[in-house]
């Protein structure tokens, strides 16, 4: 279906409000560590997290507009659309087929889409954002609206990245609620704007895309 732009505008919005929620989750999960008898699964994880951060640090470390271009090409727009068409489009289908109850696709295709990263101290709020996504798809019958929430969320983190490597922001954004005496009230916050949005995404999305 083609997507509307309101409905496009609160997929924007929700991205950049649900920040101090991923970033406090984040920190979190960074904290988190499995019992002593799963050590050695333990260590494999951190390895293979390690080598998917080297990797994607050798990607982002780019100074020129053209590296940039490259980046949000590779690691935003066809990520978007591929895992969007894949964990959404497909393995969200089957597991609500599965059990019977969408709202179980959602949390078990968002599980598997975290997990596919190999990133174990950002499997939490990865799988935030998945259900965030399959609940847009849900509401809106539209696989259009994960993808662009998908698209603006990798989008922000490269570009992020690149103005901080070369000096021109701080990593002040990637604080907000995970540091400082704030955190709390940036984290209630984001989750009362987050749930307003989502609410406005839900009812809006009926009103264009309701079974009459």
């Amino acid at each position: 279906k083609k997507p509307r732009i309101q409905l496009v505008i609160y997929s924007i919005i929700l991205i950049l409000v649900v920040i101090p929620i991923i970033n406090f989750t984040q920190e979190i999960n960074s904290k988190l560590s499995l019992p002593s008898y799963m050590a050695g699964i333990e260590e494999w994880l951190k390895s293979t997290e390690g080598v998917a951060n080297q990797l994607t640090e050798k990607f982002m470390s780019v100074t020129s507009a053209g590296g940039l271009l490259v980046n949000i090409l590779i690691m935003a727009i066809i990520p978007a659309i591929g895992e969007e068409l894949t964990f959404r489009g497909l393995f969200q289908r089957l597991f609500t087929e599965w059990f019977k109850n969408y709202h179980w696709g959602i949390i078990t295709s968002a599980a598997l889409f975290s997990a596919f990263h190999f990133q174990f101290y950002g499997f939490i709020p990865r799988m935030i954002l998945g259900v965030l996504f399959g609940y847009m798809l849900v509401w809106s019958k539209s696989i259009w609206f994960p993808i662009i929430a998908h698209f603006i969320n990798n989008t922000m983190g490269v570009t992020y990245y690149f103005l901080y490597k070369r000096n021109i922001i701080d990593n002040k954004l990637e604080t907000i609620g995970a540091q400082g005496s704030n955190v709390l009230i940036y984290v209630f916050i984001s989750f009362v704007l987050t749930s307003y949005l989502l609410y406005l995404f839900k009812e809006n999305s009926k009103e264009k895309y309701e079974v009459q």
